[in-house]
């Protein structure tokens, strides 16, 4: 008895099935004269209609899965808006698969995809069968050039990079099928001035040829280097190299200017700088080897002063607390750490606190700190606290802790043998757990009294969301997406500071754009 179910439209983005071509017979009509056996019992489980075109040809494939036989047909192109399977006959060893496509003048190109659950097939008797699909109302659509190769055409014509995929659809006017081709936020590597843009593409699906082509311009170029600082109205902070006598720079640019001002030069590394809130002075750590010196700048004059001359010092790393008092944390020793005051006023250091371990990063508000103390884990260390009453409390174990309230910390947890993170606020006074972030965060830096510009790894790990989080009402605005996770938001002009590393240069090099948050990837 035969069984069929027939089921319309089911409009999904994408499946994913593994499976095994079978021989098909590609004739759209059975062969005359045979007689048809007994149908097979069969139940049309799904039909998809895709626009996923890597494979444009007519072909069957074998579904092994929990002893069931089951098919996916995908008949080619066609202007569709649902398939049906109108019956399945054996002849001999071959399957005939008869389907029906439905359609108007203005649906879609896209390539079906059926699924069918065959009742009395084994796995066994399957897999040396034969297939035929035939075509009882319609002729697919034949390309001579496919997605993959034409895509590989424009990269190399177009002299572009990008690490995603672009948007595609292929449509057909009376003359001619087209691919379309739609890339957002790729890299023009033949104008370093306006690295980023966007391009749109049409292409004659059959002869390869480009019919029409639009870029968009959507970055203006800032400069080569790496970000160290970034204050709105203040400007950005960054090092580079200066490749004739291989010094490192220290570069300040006002960003309501444009004016760029060398302050620094050292054959050493520069490893960390910070901008006091008022832009008017820098705190500069550099390194070399297992050396560390601290210094001061007032933008003013240029002027270096180092900070503390105390034999052991070693600074691992500094904040500005106000417009005058740099907070520096130092290591004496295995196992000892100490956190300096400094006065840029008067010059002078004193020691505020010490601790017998090695702690890595801290935070301090009035007698609060929050401090993350060094492990053997290759992420998350102990998360403590200090209330100025008490000595350290441990809260949580993770990373880059933070006070954002007087009532409020924040700090991020690598999860367990992953390389995802997690978000994490807790309450100052109680040590309780109050929210988690549920993205992959892969920084969070603070823009205002209550909000954070959270950067999250996306899916595929080649691309990351922007969010604005207000950490008080726990509201998120997502703003796009980006090539890089060194964003830096200016909310005063929308405009957004990306650094990242152009891999496709001889040598990968640094640089700094600038964009219009209208212009992010919305997708």
């Amino acid at each position: 008895m035969k069984h069929t179910s027939r089921l319309l439209l089911i409009i999904i983005a994408t499946m994913i099935l593994t499976g095994c071509s079978l021989p098909m017979l590609r004739e759209s009509s059975v062969n005359p004269g045979k007689t048809p056996e007994n149908e097979p019992e069969f139940t049309v489980e799904q039909v998809v209609l895709s626009q996923g075109f890597q494979n444009t040809n007519p072909r069957v494939e074998l579904v092994r899965k929990n002893s069931q036989t089951k098919l996916i047909v995908s008949p080619g192109i066609l202007q569709s808006t649902g398939i049906e399977v109108s019956k399945i006959e054996k002849i001999d060893d071959v399957y005939n698969i008869y389907l029906v496509n439905s359609s108007y003048s203005s649906a879609e190109l896209v390539i079906p995809q059926i699924t069918i659950l065959l009742s009395n097939v084994t796995q066994a008797e399957a897999g040396s069968l034969k297939f035929k699909i035939v075509n009882e109302n319609y002729t697919p659509i034949s390309v001579s050039y496919g997605i993959v190769d034409v895509l590989k055409k424009v990269r190399s014509d177009y002299k572009i990079s990008s690490d995603g995929y672009p948007s595609i659809k292929l449509v057909k006017d009376e003359e001619m099928t087209i691919w379309v081709i739609d890339y957002e936020s790729i890299y023009d590597k033949t104008n370093l001035e306006i690295p980023l843009i966007n391009l749109r593409l049409k292409v004659n699906a059959n002869t390869g040829e480009v019919v029409e082509s639009t870029k968009s311009l959507i970055s203006a170029y800032v400069d080569h280097g790496t970000v160290l600082d970034f204050k709105p109205g203040a400007g950005i902070l960054y090092s580079l190299k200066d490749l004739e006598n291989e010094s490192n720079i220290l570069r300040h640019q006002n960003l309501v200017t444009g004016e760029k001002t060398d302050l620094y030069r050292t054959f050493s590394q520069i490893s960390s700088a910070r901008l006091n809130q008022s832009g008017s002075a820098v705190a500069l750590l550099e390194r070399e080897g297992d050396n560390a010196s601290a210094f001061t700048i007032a933008l003013e004059n240029k002027k270096a002063i180092r900070i503390g001359s105390e034999a052991g010092i070693r600074p691992e790393s500094i904040s500005w607390m106000s417009d005058t008092e740099i907070q520096i944390l130092t290591s004496y020793s295995d196992n000892q750490t100490k956190i300096l005051t400094y006065n840029t006023a008067d010059n002078i250091l004193t020691n505020t606190h010490s601790f017998m371990m090695d702690l890595v990063t801290f935070s301090v508000m009035e007698d609060v700190m929050l401090a993350s103390q060094f492990t053997d884990k290759e992420t998350n260390n102990r998360i403590l606290l200090s209330d100025g009453r008490k000595g350290l409390q441990f809260v949580d174990i993770g990373f880059r802790p933070q006070i954002l309230t007087e009532e409020l910390g924040m700090h991020l947890v690598n999860q367990d043998n992953t390389t995802e993170n997690r978000l994490h606020l807790f309450n100052l006074k109680t040590l309780e757990n109050e929210y988690e972030l549920d993205f992959d965060v892969v920084k969070a830096d603070r823009i205002s009294q209550d909000e954070l510009l959270v950067v999250e790894r996306l899916p595929g790990k080649s691309s990351f969301g922007l969010h604005i989080f207000n950490f008080v009402t726990k509201e998120i605005t997502s703003l796009g997406s980006t090539n890089t996770s060194k964003i830096y938001l200016d909310r005063a002009t929308d405009t957004i500071y990306a650094n990242d590393s152009l891999a496709y240069e001889a040598e990968a090099k640094d640089i700094i754009y600038a964009l219009s948050l209208k212009n992010l990837k919305k997708r």
